[in-house]
């Protein structure tokens, strides 16, 4: 759904996912970033806490807090 939304508009696409536990509620985090092709370019990890800086306008690769590449 996100995908088609990002080539439908021709824009990025940010979906951001709260992780943890709250009451009887579980959040599993994975926040997604598509570009404006609508290619999947930075995922957060799931059922953790994660760090990702992208650059939407860029096109470039996302960065982790630990300064590791991902795509």
């Amino acid at each position: 759904m996100l995908r088609s939304l990002a080539k439908k508009t021709k824009r990025p696409v940010v979906m951001c996912n709260q992780v943890g536990g709250n009451d009887e509620l579980v959040f599993d985090g994975g926040s997604l970033v598509f570009n404006a092709a609508g290619d999947l370019i930075a995922r957060a990890n799931l059922f953790e806490e994660d760090f990702v800086v992208v650059d939407t306008e860029a096109g470039a690769p996302s960065l982790r807090c630990n300064g590791a590449m991902r795509s």
